[in-house]
């Protein structure tokens, strides 16, 4: 039979360790805010141009993260975002042939594909 110091010890060490649980906090998500703007270039004070009053977006880049080394793997605006979106080339998801009616079939040229992309390709959200 337990005797009941041995049970008021189980029953103490059992009360301290669900004190330590539910004391752990869990981690704090962060706070991501992306924004995308169209055909704008870095024309914005918080890069330095001294014309453009942007108040509000210098306000959130001097809090933030800004990026200032970036380029892109197309050079007009709806490939680029469907890569920044899938994060796969725009060749490889077959956007990259936007604004043009025809092309010439060459070696230059990316075997055309028509197929969607494949199921493992998510947008980020």
């Amino acid at each position: 039979m337990i005797n009941l110091k041995s049970l008021m010890g189980l029953s103490a060490v059992s009360l301290l360790a669900a004190n330590n649980a539910s004391g752990q906090q869990t981690p704090k998500q962060p706070n991501i805010l992306w924004i995308s703007t169209e055909d704008m270039s870095p024309h914005l004070g918080c890069y330095g141009d001294n014309v453009a009053k942007t108040p509000n977006i210098d306000r959130l880049a001097s809090q933030g993260v800004r990026y200032t080394n970036v380029f892109t793997t197309a050079a007009i605006s709806a490939p680029c975002r469907a890569g920044i979106i899938t994060g796969m080339y725009q060749t490889s998801i077959g956007c990259m042939h936007m604004r043009t009616t025809s092309y010439r079939r060459s070696a230059d040229n990316p075997v055309e594909f028509t197929a969607v992309p494949p199921h493992y390709v998510k947008a980020f959200t």
